[in-house]
């Protein structure tokens, strides 16, 4: 009676972890199979979701340019102390350091009332040429469907490894069932 009472717990438990294990491997196939569609939903998605009018909004923040200030004072160090002196040797003989400083100082002057504006107008007509549901469905379609599969399981894992467990439980406790069943009745 022991070992047929194990034997039906085996049994059932192997059944019902195969049929989660099988079921779930279902699940990714068919993600696979459908990885064109679910592209575009995703893209719809973050077309929906995604506010390009506040990325427009950020590329205008003087903070960005703060931040962009010290390569851009280089740039303008270099255009007045070098280039401008070789292109056009005569200034390089009027012009002196105090000169280019106060030169330097104009240019970020008007670059620091221009660059919020220009940005803005530059991020309205690059957001406005974009399509994020195609941008978004072809770089996913452009994925193989090896690392598609890869990047499905990372976060499938764990339900799936759960699902498979459950199956696994409810197969013995069916193979408890069955054994109680048969041996009462």
């Amino acid at each position: 009676m022991a070992t047929s009472l194990f034997l039906s717990l085996i049994i059932s438990g192997l059944l019902g972890w195969l049929a989660a294990y099988c079921f779930s491997s279902n699940i990714y196939n068919h993600l696979l199979h459908k990885k064109s569609s679910l592209a575009i939903f995703i893209g719809q998605f973050a077309a929906k979701h995604i506010n390009l009018d506040s990325l427009q909004h950020k590329l205008g923040d003087p903070a960005l340019l703060d931040d962009a200030m010290p390569t851009i004072e280089k740039h303008i160090d270099e255009f007045l102390n070098v280039k401008l002196k070789e292109e056009i040797p005569m200034i390089g003989m009027f012009i002196g350091n105090k000169t280019t400083d106060q030169l330097k100082a104009v240019f970020i002057k008007q670059l620091q009332t221009l660059f919020p504006e220009i940005m803005q107008q530059f991020g309205g007509k690059l957001f406005s040429s974009v399509d994020l549901t195609q941008m978004v469905s072809q770089k996913i379609n452009a994925i193989s469907d090896a690392e598609f599969k890869t990047m499905l399981q990372q976060p499938l894992q764990k339900p799936f490894n759960i699902l498979r467990w459950g199956g696994l439980l409810t197969g013995v406790l069916i193979g408890v069932v069955n054994f109680l069943l048969f041996y009462y009745l």
